[in-house]
């Protein structure tokens, strides 16, 4: 499990909470949970939650994800990362690939929490 922080005047509040999916899948998952309002650290961590907001799923340490959001009885893809971008690849690096209108720097900490879990 992981937690996207911030920390102002000594006090650090738990915006996303990125953890191991419990839902049964053929690939391997991650929960991403959204605090709105921010969370302080203490109760992040004791915190039973429900109802992730963004689902990750795929092959982790091959790099090969896709980053899904629920809409009804499907997903909507919102951003992937991939080992090969306009037919060029380099060993040992990746792309990630982010839809319009989509916090690029969110998916960019998440990804880089992933290469940290999976590493």
């Amino acid at each position: 499990m992981a937690h996207i922080t911030s920390t102002v005047n000594k006090k650090t509040s738990v915006h996303a909470t990125v953890k191991k999916s419990e839902r049964f899948s053929r690939q391997a998952g991650l929960d991403v949970f959204i605090h709105q309002p921010a969370l302080d650290i203490e109760a992040a961590k004791s915190s039973g939650r429900t109802g992730s907001s963004i689902y990750i799923r795929g092959d982790f340490p091959g790099k090969n994800y896709a980053f899904l959001i629920g809409s009804g009885a499907e997903y909507l893809k919102l951003a992937e990362a991939v080992t090969e971008w306009e037919g060029s690849s380099e060993p040992g690096q990746y792309f990630v690939n982010i839809g319009p209108r989509v916090d690029v720097g969110f998916v960019g900490i998440c990804a880089m929490i992933i290469d940290e879990m999976f590493s």
